[in-house]
Protein backbone atom coordinates (compact mmCIF):
# COMPACT_ATOMS: atom_id res chain seq x y z
CA UNK A 1 0.00 0.00 0.00
CA UNK A 2 3.04 2.38 0.74
CA UNK A 3 4.46 1.67 -2.42
CA UNK A 4 1.83 2.54 -4.59
CA UNK A 5 1.28 5.90 -2.81
CA UNK A 6 4.70 6.66 -3.19
CA UNK A 7 3.82 5.95 -7.20
CA UNK A 8 1.11 8.09 -6.98
CA UNK A 9 2.90 10.72 -5.43
CA UNK A 10 5.97 10.29 -7.89
CA UNK A 11 3.74 10.23 -11.34
CA UNK A 12 1.20 13.11 -10.30
CA UNK A 13 3.37 15.53 -8.32
CA UNK A 14 6.83 15.10 -10.41
CA UNK A 15 9.31 16.99 -8.37
CA UNK A 16 6.89 18.13 -5.54
CA UNK A 17 6.21 14.48 -4.91
CA UNK A 18 10.04 13.94 -5.11
CA UNK A 19 10.10 16.40 -2.09
CA UNK A 20 7.26 14.95 -0.54
CA UNK A 21 8.36 11.40 -0.78
CA UNK A 22 12.20 12.44 0.22
CA UNK A 23 10.53 14.52 3.69
CA UNK A 24 8.52 10.99 4.33
CA UNK A 25 11.26 8.73 4.13
CA UNK A 26 13.08 11.13 6.67
CA UNK A 27 10.31 11.59 8.50
CA UNK A 28 10.08 7.42 9.06
CA UNK A 29 13.80 7.16 9.55
CA UNK A 30 13.80 9.02 12.41
CA UNK A 31 10.67 7.72 14.01
CA UNK A 32 11.78 4.63 13.86
CA UNK A 33 15.23 5.48 15.18
CA UNK A 34 13.45 7.40 18.22
CA UNK A 35 11.38 3.93 19.26
CA UNK A 36 14.95 1.94 18.66
CA UNK A 37 16.29 4.14 21.06
CA UNK A 38 13.24 4.02 23.44
CA UNK A 39 13.16 0.29 23.15
CA UNK A 40 17.16 -0.23 24.27
CA UNK A 41 16.26 1.79 27.40
CA UNK A 42 13.74 -0.23 28.62
CA UNK A 43 15.66 -3.23 28.13
CA UNK A 44 18.45 -1.01 30.11
CA UNK A 45 16.03 -0.71 33.08
CA UNK A 46 14.67 -4.33 33.27
CA UNK A 47 18.09 -5.34 33.81
CA UNK A 48 19.14 -2.91 36.31
CA UNK A 49 15.47 -3.66 38.12
CA UNK A 50 16.14 -7.63 37.10
CA UNK A 51 18.79 -7.20 40.51
CA UNK A 52 17.87 -5.08 42.82
CA UNK A 53 20.52 -3.52 45.27
CA UNK A 54 18.51 -3.26 47.91
CA UNK A 55 17.75 -7.17 48.17
CA UNK A 56 21.39 -8.40 47.91
CA UNK A 57 21.72 -11.78 46.82
CA UNK A 58 23.49 -14.46 49.54
CA UNK A 59 25.21 -17.36 48.96
CA UNK A 60 22.35 -19.34 49.54
CA UNK A 61 20.26 -17.23 46.66
CA UNK A 62 23.01 -17.90 44.63
CA UNK A 63 22.36 -21.57 44.98
CA UNK A 64 18.54 -20.99 44.55
CA UNK A 65 19.42 -19.50 41.12
CA UNK A 66 21.74 -21.36 39.95
CA UNK A 67 19.20 -24.77 40.45
CA UNK A 68 16.45 -22.45 39.05
CA UNK A 69 18.63 -22.14 35.52
CA UNK A 70 19.47 -25.41 35.96
CA UNK A 71 16.56 -26.75 36.13
CA UNK A 72 15.03 -24.98 33.31
CA UNK A 73 17.60 -25.61 30.55
CA UNK A 74 17.76 -29.42 31.36
CA UNK A 75 13.68 -29.50 31.05
CA UNK A 76 13.90 -28.09 27.77
CA UNK A 77 17.07 -29.85 26.85
CA UNK A 78 15.38 -32.99 27.69
CA UNK A 79 11.92 -32.02 25.53
CA UNK A 80 14.27 -31.10 22.42
CA UNK A 81 16.97 -34.16 22.32
CA UNK A 82 13.84 -36.42 22.78
CA UNK A 83 11.75 -34.31 20.23
CA UNK A 84 14.30 -34.12 17.79
CA UNK A 85 15.17 -37.58 17.08
CA UNK A 86 11.69 -38.58 17.00
CA UNK A 87 10.81 -36.16 14.62
CA UNK A 88 13.97 -36.95 12.50
CA UNK A 89 13.06 -40.67 12.81
CA UNK A 90 9.86 -39.57 10.54
CA UNK A 91 11.07 -36.99 8.58
CA UNK A 92 8.86 -34.38 10.31
CA UNK A 93 10.12 -31.11 8.68
CA UNK A 94 7.21 -28.66 10.75
CA UNK A 95 8.06 -30.83 14.12
CA UNK A 96 12.12 -30.21 13.34
CA UNK A 97 11.30 -26.51 12.13
CA UNK A 98 9.64 -26.19 15.96
CA UNK A 99 12.69 -27.87 17.39
CA UNK A 100 15.18 -25.40 15.77
CA UNK A 101 13.42 -22.26 16.43
CA UNK A 102 12.94 -23.60 20.40
CA UNK A 103 16.76 -24.40 20.50
CA UNK A 104 17.54 -20.62 19.09
CA UNK A 105 15.30 -19.13 22.00
CA UNK A 106 16.73 -21.20 24.48
CA UNK A 107 20.15 -20.34 23.78
CA UNK A 108 19.01 -16.28 23.42
CA UNK A 109 17.15 -17.22 27.11
CA UNK A 110 21.23 -18.09 28.72
CA UNK A 111 22.63 -15.32 26.64
CA UNK A 112 20.37 -12.78 28.12
CA UNK A 113 21.12 -14.23 31.45
CA UNK A 114 25.29 -13.71 30.71
CA UNK A 115 23.87 -10.16 29.88
CA UNK A 116 22.52 -9.51 33.09
CA UNK A 117 26.10 -10.53 35.01
CA UNK A 118 27.52 -7.13 35.54
CA UNK A 119 24.13 -6.24 37.26
CA UNK A 120 23.95 -9.91 39.42
CA UNK A 121 27.66 -8.58 40.60
CA UNK A 122 26.66 -5.71 41.86
CA UNK A 123 23.69 -7.07 43.47
CA UNK A 124 25.41 -9.51 45.37
CA UNK A 125 26.51 -8.58 49.71
CA UNK A 126 30.19 -8.76 50.51
CA UNK A 127 30.47 -12.23 51.83
CA UNK A 128 29.41 -14.22 48.66
CA UNK A 129 31.86 -12.41 46.20
CA UNK A 130 34.03 -15.40 45.74
CA UNK A 131 30.84 -17.66 45.30
CA UNK A 132 29.81 -15.36 42.17
CA UNK A 133 32.45 -17.44 40.13
CA UNK A 134 30.11 -20.54 40.55
CA UNK A 135 27.06 -18.79 39.25
CA UNK A 136 29.39 -17.42 35.95
CA UNK A 137 30.49 -20.80 35.22
CA UNK A 138 27.40 -22.54 35.30
CA UNK A 139 26.02 -19.91 32.98
CA UNK A 140 28.63 -20.72 30.92
CA UNK A 141 28.16 -24.47 30.49
CA UNK A 142 24.13 -23.96 30.34
CA UNK A 143 25.18 -22.02 27.01
CA UNK A 144 27.46 -24.97 26.24
CA UNK A 145 24.37 -27.25 26.26
CA UNK A 146 21.72 -24.88 24.83
CA UNK A 147 24.40 -24.29 21.77
CA UNK A 148 24.78 -27.89 21.17
CA UNK A 149 20.94 -29.05 21.49
CA UNK A 150 20.76 -26.07 19.01
CA UNK A 151 23.26 -27.68 16.73
CA UNK A 152 21.53 -30.85 17.04
CA UNK A 153 18.08 -29.47 15.83
CA UNK A 154 19.55 -27.33 13.46
CA UNK A 155 21.60 -30.38 11.48
CA UNK A 156 18.38 -32.62 12.00
CA UNK A 157 15.94 -29.81 10.63
CA UNK A 158 18.75 -29.32 7.41
CA UNK A 159 19.02 -32.57 6.76
CA UNK A 160 15.71 -32.81 6.26
CA UNK A 161 14.46 -29.66 4.53
CA UNK A 162 17.50 -30.53 1.73
CA UNK A 163 15.63 -34.07 1.19
CA UNK A 164 18.22 -36.09 2.17
CA UNK A 165 18.07 -39.93 2.31
CA UNK A 166 16.20 -41.35 5.20
CA UNK A 167 18.32 -42.15 8.06
CA UNK A 168 19.17 -46.63 7.81
CA UNK A 169 16.92 -48.45 10.54
CA UNK A 170 20.25 -48.80 12.88
CA UNK A 171 20.70 -45.10 12.96
CA UNK A 172 17.66 -44.30 14.47
CA UNK A 173 17.36 -47.47 16.77
CA UNK A 174 20.99 -46.57 18.04
CA UNK A 175 19.91 -42.29 18.77
CA UNK A 176 16.70 -43.50 20.28
CA UNK A 177 18.79 -45.66 22.74
CA UNK A 178 20.94 -42.83 23.14
CA UNK A 179 17.80 -40.31 23.55
CA UNK A 180 16.35 -42.48 26.24
CA UNK A 181 19.39 -43.05 28.24
CA UNK A 182 19.64 -39.39 28.14
CA UNK A 183 15.91 -38.78 29.34
CA UNK A 184 16.80 -40.67 32.50
CA UNK A 185 19.38 -38.91 33.21
CA UNK A 186 17.77 -35.26 32.28
CA UNK A 187 15.49 -36.31 35.16
CA UNK A 188 17.92 -37.18 37.47
CA UNK A 189 19.47 -33.80 37.30
CA UNK A 190 15.99 -32.80 38.16
CA UNK A 191 15.46 -34.64 41.08
CA UNK A 192 19.02 -33.40 42.26
CA UNK A 193 17.93 -30.17 42.22
CA UNK A 194 14.48 -30.36 43.30
CA UNK A 195 14.68 -32.75 45.95
CA UNK A 196 18.04 -31.51 47.26
CA UNK A 197 20.24 -34.35 47.25
CA UNK A 198 23.84 -33.85 47.57
CA UNK A 199 27.56 -35.89 46.78
CA UNK A 200 26.50 -39.03 46.27
CA UNK A 201 23.63 -38.83 44.20
CA UNK A 202 25.78 -36.43 41.99
CA UNK A 203 28.51 -38.75 41.56
CA UNK A 204 26.36 -41.36 40.69
CA UNK A 205 24.46 -39.20 37.94
CA UNK A 206 28.34 -37.97 36.52
CA UNK A 207 29.49 -41.93 36.16
CA UNK A 208 25.85 -42.56 34.62
CA UNK A 209 26.43 -39.91 32.01
CA UNK A 210 30.04 -40.85 31.50
CA UNK A 211 29.05 -44.65 30.42
CA UNK A 212 26.76 -42.96 27.78
CA UNK A 213 29.77 -41.13 26.79
CA UNK A 214 31.26 -44.11 26.32
CA UNK A 215 28.62 -46.12 24.84
CA UNK A 216 28.57 -43.11 21.92
CA UNK A 217 32.23 -43.84 21.25
CA UNK A 218 31.67 -47.28 20.66
CA UNK A 219 28.72 -46.14 17.96
CA UNK A 220 31.46 -43.87 16.30
CA UNK A 221 33.84 -46.58 15.91
CA UNK A 222 31.68 -49.13 14.44
CA UNK A 223 30.50 -46.95 11.89
CA UNK A 224 33.93 -46.62 11.21
CA UNK A 225 34.01 -49.89 10.61
CA UNK A 226 30.81 -50.08 9.01
CA UNK A 227 31.80 -47.41 6.04
CA UNK A 228 34.70 -49.58 4.68
CA UNK A 229 33.09 -52.52 4.72
CA UNK A 230 29.38 -51.59 3.49
CA UNK A 231 27.96 -49.17 1.18
CA UNK A 232 26.67 -45.89 2.60
CA UNK A 233 25.18 -42.58 2.12
CA UNK A 234 28.11 -39.93 2.64
CA UNK A 235 24.89 -37.41 3.55
CA UNK A 236 24.04 -39.88 5.86
CA UNK A 237 26.95 -40.49 7.61
CA UNK A 238 27.59 -37.27 8.29
CA UNK A 239 24.49 -36.43 9.96
CA UNK A 240 25.12 -39.73 12.32
CA UNK A 241 28.39 -38.96 12.57
CA UNK A 242 27.44 -35.10 13.73
CA UNK A 243 24.33 -36.18 16.19
CA UNK A 244 27.02 -38.90 17.83
CA UNK A 245 29.92 -36.22 18.37
CA UNK A 246 27.52 -33.16 19.27
CA UNK A 247 26.29 -35.42 22.22
CA UNK A 248 28.95 -36.21 23.26
CA UNK A 249 29.93 -32.78 23.70
CA UNK A 250 26.80 -32.06 25.23
CA UNK A 251 27.54 -34.75 27.67
CA UNK A 252 30.62 -33.32 28.34
CA UNK A 253 28.98 -30.10 29.30
CA UNK A 254 26.70 -32.18 31.62
CA UNK A 255 29.62 -33.40 33.11
CA UNK A 256 31.36 -29.99 34.02
CA UNK A 257 27.68 -28.23 35.00
CA UNK A 258 26.87 -31.36 37.42
CA UNK A 259 31.13 -31.73 38.83
CA UNK A 260 31.16 -27.49 39.46
CA UNK A 261 27.46 -27.47 40.71
CA UNK A 262 28.44 -30.47 43.57
CA UNK A 263 31.57 -28.62 44.41
CA UNK A 264 29.14 -25.36 45.05
CA UNK A 265 26.54 -27.35 46.68
CA UNK A 266 29.13 -29.32 49.04
CA UNK A 267 30.87 -25.75 49.98
CA UNK A 268 27.56 -23.80 50.76
CA UNK A 269 27.14 -27.20 52.85
CA UNK A 270 30.36 -26.94 55.13
CA UNK A 271 30.09 -23.11 55.70
CA UNK A 272 26.35 -23.77 56.87
CA UNK A 273 27.66 -26.47 59.49
CA UNK A 274 30.51 -24.02 60.91
CA UNK A 275 28.09 -21.89 61.11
Amino acid sequence: VMGLGIAVILFYGEIYGLITMIFLVGYLVVRNAIAYRRKQRKEKEAQKKRFNKEDLITISGIMKLSSQNIAGAVQTIDELYREVIDNLAVENHKGLKACKKRAKALTSDIEDLKSDIYYFIRSIDDSSVTSSKFYILILDYLHSMSNSISFIADTSYTHVDNNHKKLKYNHIRNLKTISEKMQQQFQKILEILNVSMYSNSTTQLIKDVSSIKDEISELIEKQIRDIRTTESSPKNTKLYFSLLLETRVLIRSIINLMTLFKNFKDQFRTMTNEK
